[in-house]
C-alpha cells in the first residue's frame, strides 16, 4: 500500500451503505459528509475516493433500486429530505434505468408504471409530503419492481418458438444459397467450366449437413441460454451462429 493511501476506517460498510454510487461519492464535498455523517462520514468518503472499485454494484438493478428507496424512506424519517430525495433519483438512474430496455419489449405498460410511480415518490418528497404517503409510495414501487423483477427472469423462449424461428431462418437462408448457387453455376457454365461444377456440388452439400446440425443443435442451445446469468448469453448466441457462416463460405 502506498504511503498516505487511505485505509478502511471502522465502521466503513455501515456508512458506505449511504453512498448509493459514483456521483454522490464525487458531487458530496467533506464539509457537507460531515455534517451529514459525522466525522467518520469523512473518512469513508476519502476511502471511497481512493478505491471507487468498492462502489461497483453487485446486486441486480432492480434489488438495488428497491434497496434505495427503502433508505430514501429511511433518511426523510430521519428529518433529511434532500439526501432523501439524492438517493430516489440514484435508485432510478443507477438501478431501473438499466433494466427498463428490456421490460419495455416484454411489458412496455409495466415499464410505463413502474417510471410514474418513482416520479410521483420523488414529487411526494419534494413537496414535504407525510410519511404515510411515502410509505404507500414506497409500497407502490415496491410491487412494481417484483412483478418486472419476476417478468424479466421468467422471459425464455418455448420449444415450439425455438424450432419456428430456426425453421424460418432455415428457409430465408436456403432461398439466399438456391439464388447464389443459381449465379455460380450458370456464370461456369457460360465461360465453359463444366469441370468446376463438381466443387460447387461439394460445397453445398457440406453447407447443407453444417446448416442441418445447426438446426438440430441450435433449437436446444436457444432453449438452454434462457436459464443462464445473462452474461453468458452473448457466448451462447455467438456458438449458436457459427455454422451459418460456415454454411455461407462453402457455397462461396
Amino acid at each position: 500500500m502506498k504511503s498516505g493511501a487511505p485505509v478502511r476506517p471502522s465502521g466503513a460498510m455501515k456508512i458506505r451503505a449511504h453512498f448509493s454510487g459514483l456521483r454522490q461519492v464525487t458531487s458530496l464535498s467533506p464539509q457537507q459528509t460531515v455534517a451529514a455523517f459525522g466525522a467518520d462520514g469523512a473518512k469513508v468518503l476519502a476511502w471511497l475516493r481512493s478505491k471507487p472499485s468498492e462502489l461497483v454494484i453487485k446486486e441486480s438493478p432492480l434489488a438495488f433500486s428497491a434497496r434505495l428507496i427503502d433508505e430514501s424512506l429511511t433518511r426523510y424519517r430521519e428529518g433529511k429530505p434532500e439526501l432523501a430525495y439524492e438517493l430516489a433519483v440514484t435508485a432510478y438512474l443507477e438501478g431501473f434505468e438499466l433494466v427498463e430496455a428490456g421490460l419495455a419489449a416484454v411489458k412496455p405498460a409495466l415499464k410505463q408504471d413502474v417510471e410514474r410511480a418513482m416520479y410521483a415518490y420523488r414529487n411526494l418528497i419534494k413537496s414535504r409530503a407525510t410519511e404515510a404517503e411515502l410509505v404507500s409510495a414506497k409500497e407502490r414501487i415496491e410491487t412494481l419492481l417484483g412483478e418486472s423483477r419476476i417478468l424479466l427472469e421468467g422471459a425464455s423462449l418455448s420449444t415450439g418458438v425455438a424450432f419456428t424461428s430456426s425453421f424460418v431462418i432455415l428457409l430465408r437462408e436456403g432461398l439466399e444459397a438456391i439464388l447464389l448457387l443459381a449465379v455460380v453455376v450458370a456464370f461456369l457454365i457460360k465461360t465453359g467450366r463444366r469441370d468446376a461444377l463438381k466443387y460447387i456440388h461439394i460445397g453445398w452439400i457440406c453447407g447443407a449437413v453444417a446448416r442441418c446440425r445447426d438446426l438440430a443443435g441450435g433449437g436446444l442451445c436457444r432453449r438452454y441460454q434462457w436459464r443462464k446469468p445473462r452474461t453468458d448469453r452473448r457466448r451462447h448466441r455467438a456458438i449458436c451462429s457459427r455454422d451459418p457462416v460456415v454454411c455461407r463460405l462453402l457455397v462461396a
